[in-house]
């Protein structure tokens, strides 16, 4: 049995670099996918979590060319009435140029992706040619997630599609081939996911991320990196081992942007399996365990803080390994096995 490892397992090794400032590094990107379809904007992705893939996330994230996932329990009526009332938003092409709808397996989610993918792109005031789409499945190895997928693609043929989630090169292979451009890679990742001690199923990250990029390049797709990103360092790392996109949650909750209400200086923050979530959104049954926690974090503040902080991390790595845009860092990036990644000593004393 071969040993798996995650980001706190690994780090990366510097090299000889010809950048001589940060500010030489270059973040946005074009992303590009199996059908087509391509994307243009930071390989940076807000969860399609409560409290973190909401409206004002996105609004706040596009800013910087940062893409945010809403969560799909926004219902096809709320994102109508959201869309209507920013049309005369001067600024409503580039906010909406960084929203992923995000759908269940169903039927009905079908039919929501599709009326606001027609309404995005034939809307006067909002012409965008690329509908993104998110599938969101927790198993993506159920056998209907690979045909719902094709559904997808038929009915939306010239949309940004990823979907997961898988963690095995065979599932990736599958869920391009089924018609996505990116496949969504981590099971067990999160920070408020227990899905790893409740069904003991799961993949340390950075080796899904190794084994998954390689398959999915060998048939024209990508992967987009879904949770495990603590620290800055952590989307540097995903990005350098293959990922096309990194997806993070945790991160992201407890701001301004997460519509949550702030008490004594705290935020609730739950997983989208958790109890909590399926007794907000109404899907608690017996024969389903919790798979999420809920936790109370501290507020942050404004997310600009947090995203200027990633882009910097980013940014130093860049510079570290002489690749002058987020594109190189994939050719650049040489990786170490390590047994203790940090000096700890003061740790008890850190003021903030």
């Amino acid at each position: 049995m071969n040993i798996m490892l995650d980001f706190d397992d690994v780090l990366i090794v510097p090299q000889f670099s010809d950048i001589n400032s940060r500010s030489e590094v270059k973040l946005k990107t074009e992303i590009s996918g199996k059908w087509g379809a391509k994307i243009k904007g930071v390989p940076i992705i807000a969860a399609n979590m409560d409290g973190v893939g909401t409206f004002s996330m996105n609004e706040s994230l596009s800013s910087y060319d940062v893409f945010t996932a809403i969560t799909k329990h926004v219902t096809e009526e709320q994102w109508m009435d959201y869309l209507i009332k920013n049309l005369s938003n001067s600024v409503i092409d580039q906010i909406m140029d960084k929203a992923f709808i995000s759908i269940g397996m169903s039927g009905q989610e079908l039919e929501k992706a599709v009326n606001l993918s027609k309404f995005l792109t034939v809307n006067s005031e909002i012409n965008l040619e690329t509908p993104k789409i998110v599938i969101d499945v927790a198993n993506g190895y159920m056998n209907s997630f690979y045909d719902f997928i094709s559904r997808v693609r038929e009915a939306i043929p010239n949309a940004f599609i990823m979907a997961g989630t898988v963690v095995t090169p065979e599932a990736v292979e599958r869920v391009i081939l089924s018609g996505a451009d990116l496949a969504r890679v981590g099971i067990g990742t999160g920070a408020v996911c227990t899905t790893r001690r409740v069904a003991g199923v799961g993949f340390p990250q950075f080796s899904a991320l190794q084994e998954c990029v390689p398959a999915a390049d060998a048939v024209g797709g990508g992967v987009q990196s879904d949770g495990g990103c603590v620290f800055p360092g952590d989307f540097s790392k995903a990005l350098g081992i293959g990922a096309q996109m990194v997806m993070a949650g945790s991160v992201f909750a407890g701001h301004d942007e997460s519509e949550c209400e702030i008490v004594n200086g705290k935020v609730l923050f739950y997983g989208m399996s958790s109890r909590e979530a399926q007794k907000k959104h109404n899907s608690v049954k017996s024969y389903r365990a919790s798979e999420g926690r809920v936790v109370e974090i501290p507020y942050k503040g404004l997310v600009k803080h947090t995203i200027e902080e990633i882009f910097g991390g980013i940014r130093s790595t860049c510079a570290y390994i002489g690749a002058k845009n987020v594109s190189e860092m994939y050719s650049k990036t040489n990786f170490i096995r390590v047994n203790n990644q940090l000096n700890r000593s003061l740790e008890n004393y850190t003021i903030k």
